[in-house]
């Protein structure tokens, strides 16, 4: 079936190109007289129907190779954007964490700051209380006692304030560091599901696509089986249509030649039979018996009749079995 196939391709090829270039020398079909007019017109119909679905298989093959490198083109894109994403969130995550780092820096720096203005405020007033104990050491001696007392105290307040902001500062930057590597991780994780749904759904579309292609080409070419049966059908058929034709053309030419040597042979048998011999007798006997009624005279009429109806039927037969010929000569 196959190599039939290939052969039936290659014809429709050469009839395609030799429409394209038509000449009656090298056309098959223009060259052979036995073909009909209809027959030839139902041949190039088949023959540019059998060209228009050969374009539309090589229309579908070029469809699918154009399909091929579309998926190609589109799955280099997903990976290219997938390294994108994976390169954004990469340059995201240092941002942020040179941006806590540098804020880390940043309030150490406030707060070693803040402790130095502490202490240096702690010295001054130490300075003060001491030159005020050296000038005022015996009035002021409780108020001093009293006062470095609630600057202690003041001191050791502001100390354990610092030290709780200090604390919430630290607690409020690991929650934040916290919720923000859980908010990556839960980002990651979605993004993987997303894309594995994403693939799963382009595999299934894939293999969908592949049994449609699969079974769209299974029916074409039972189709172009089914055609071909039917075409070999169709020929066959007309071949013995015209091979009837031609035997019944022989026959009836056989029969008309067997006729012509008939009544040839009926023409060279009257013509022997009825001579200048015989038509000086029958003129003799007609004349020596001119009564009416005689027996003579009824066999020359009758002779004559006779000879009369035979060269009519001849002629007729010979006039007919010319026509014969002509029409045998025309059909072929």
């Amino acid at each position: 079936m196959s190599n039939d196939y290939q052969t039936i391709c290659h014809r429709l090829h050469a009839v395609s190109l030799r429409s394209e270039a038509p000449s009656p020398s090298v056309d098959p079909i223009v060259g052979r007289a036995d073909l009909p007019d209809h027959d030839r017109r139902i041949l190039h119909c088949m023959v540019l129907k059998r060209i228009k679905e050969l374009e539309q298989l090589e229309e579908s093959v070029l469809a699918k190779q154009c399909w091929e490198q579309e998926k190609l083109f589109r799955k280099s894109l997903l990976d290219e954007q997938e390294r994108n994403y994976r390169k954004a969130i990469r340059q995201k995550r240092t941002i942020e964490m040179i941006e806590v780092r540098n804020r880390k820096q940043r309030l150490a720096r406030l707060e070693q700051q803040q402790i130095e203005k502490i202490q240096n405020e702690i010295n001054e007033k130490d300075l003060r209380s001491a030159s005020l104990l050296k000038n005022i050491e015996i009035k002021k001696g409780i108020r001093e006692c009293e006062r470095r007392s609630r600057e202690l105290k003041r001191l050791e307040d502001a100390t354990v304030n610092q030290e709780e902001k200090v604390l919430d500062r630290d607690i409020w930057r690991q929650s934040l560091v916290e919720t923000l590597e859980e908010r990556a991780t839960r980002a990651e994780g979605l993004r993987r599901k997303v894309m594995d749904v994403y693939r799963r759904r382009l595999k299934i579309d894939n293999q969908l696509e592949r049994k449609m292609h699969a079974h769209n080409l299974k029916q074409t070419h039972e189709q172009e089986r089914y055609k071909l049966s039917l075409l070999k059908e169709r020929i066959l058929v007309r071949e013995n249509r015209f091979q009837k034709f031609k035997d019944s053309k022989k026959r009836i030419f056989d029969q008309l030649k067997n006729r012509a040597k008939t009544t040839a042979a009926l023409r060279d048998m009257v013509k022997h039979t009825i001579g200048p011999s015989g038509g000086s007798a029958m003129v003799t006997v007609s004349a020596s018996n001119t009564r009416p009624g005689s027996m003579q005279q009824r066999c020359g009429s009758s002779s004559a009749r006779s000879t009369g109806s035979v060269g009519m039927m001849m002629d007729s037969a010979v006039s007919s079995q010319q026509h014969r010929l002509l029409d045998v000569v025309r059909i072929k």
